[in-house]
């Protein structure tokens, strides 16, 4: 689980992007920034670089397959942010745990809650 929750580290031939930090940086303020492009082209090495100058607390989640179960993929959510915050999400988890999950409704306001208490 724990590669799942870490940025990559940097490869050693890094190329500083100074003008796409700078662009991204203009728009911090907005609650989602959605990078994208094809396979390969350094999406990933690109936020990892990112997330280290900014000034704010971050959580890295690596999809995969396995988290199209919405069980699997909310554990690994609230894991990643409990990476940064201990307490989050205490709740949350329970739900999770149970033996059947509780109604998407009242999953989603117990998320909703925890993240509105950070």
């Amino acid at each position: 689980m724990s590669t799942k929750l870490q940025s990559p580290n940097l490869p050693g031939d890094f190329i500083y992007r100074k003008k796409l930090i700078d662009y991204v940086n203009e728009n911090i303020d907005r609650p989602l920034t959605l990078v994208s492009a094809g396979a390969g082209y350094g999406k990933s090495t690109f936020v990892s670089s990112w997330i280290r100058e900014i000034p704010y607390k971050t959580a890295w989640l690596s999809l995969d397959e396995s988290n199209n179960d919405l069980r699997n993929f909310l554990n690994y959510c609230i894991a990643a942010i409990k990476q940064e915050e201990k307490d989050f999400g205490e709740n949350s988890r329970r739900m999770l745990q149970a033996a059947q999950l509780p109604p998407r409704d009242q999953l989603t306001t117990s998320i909703i809650n925890d993240l509105n208490r950070l």
